[in-house]
């Protein structure tokens, strides 16, 4: 089994600051922390303690290292999608609408994406790629913000 640290050493040198400090904030917060390799390298799964649902994946990309949020309460909070940079924004209102929220798919392992409003419009995105947002020293404070909101909840 992968520890943390060997995860660490392939995430991109100006992002292993950010990435360890999320990591203790995280387990701080009573979340637990799964590590597994995949083909494109290492998946590590934050799972909330107090259901065992996923929070936030780090997915390795050729393009970089990538944070997956599972914003399961992000109907509740717009004003802070709002503040959201614009190539966050963008690239969420380019994300896979979810075709169980918009009636157009019917698969039955599907949990459901996330409704939401951004920008004064309403949003149904596939939970899998809604918040999929890429490690930058702009992205990193909406990364944190998006996982407080989510543990306050």
């Amino acid at each position: 089994m992968s520890n943390f640290g060997e995860f660490l050493e392939t995430v991109e040198e100006s992002n292993r600051g950010f990435v360890s400090e999320l990591n203790d904030f995280l387990l701080e917060n009573g979340c637990e922390c799964k590590l597994k390799t995949a083909k494109s390298g290492f998946v590590v799964s934050y799972l909330r303690g107090d259901s065992k649902k996923t929070l936030l994946n780090f997915v390795m990309r050729k393009s970089g290292t990538q944070a997956r949020i599972y914003a399961a309460h992000s109907g509740e909070y717009g004003d802070f999608l709002d503040t959201l940079p614009e190539k966050i924004k963008s690239k969420t209102k380019k994300s896979n609408d979810c075709r169980k929220l918009t009636g157009t798919g019917d698969d039955p392992h599907c949990t459901g994406g996330y409704e939401f409003t951004m920008d004064g419009e309403v949003y149904r995105k596939c939970r899998n790629n809604a918040f999929l947002i890429p490690l930058s020293e702009e992205n990193t404070p909406y990364i944190r913000k998006f996982l407080e909101m989510e543990l306050s909840v």
